[in-house]
């Protein structure tokens, strides 16, 4: 059970990235995001941070769904 709700928990977490990566890549489809200076390179930095969370947290989610896949196997081979 507590791997299912790592799984279940990181699939959360992975789409509420995924939904901030897609709100900056629309703010980002404005050229006047550009021109906005300090603002522009703190969402650049934004952006960037919760793409490499995206991927840390894919890296996580892909190791506890292997481990639950090979929990589930040893319980039925059992």
């Amino acid at each position: 059970k507590p791997l299912k709700k790592k799984l279940t928990h990181c699939e959360e977490r992975i789409a509420k990235c995924e939904s901030q990566v897609s709100g900056w890549e629309e703010k980002m489809k404005d050229p006047e995001f550009f021109k906005q200076g300090e603002q522009t390179q703190m969402g650049m930095r934004e952006y960037e941070s919760t793409k490499r969370k995206v991927d840390r947290l894919y890296e996580e989610w892909e190791e506890a769904t292997q481990a639950y896949t090979e929990l589930e196997a040893e319980l039925q081979n059992s």
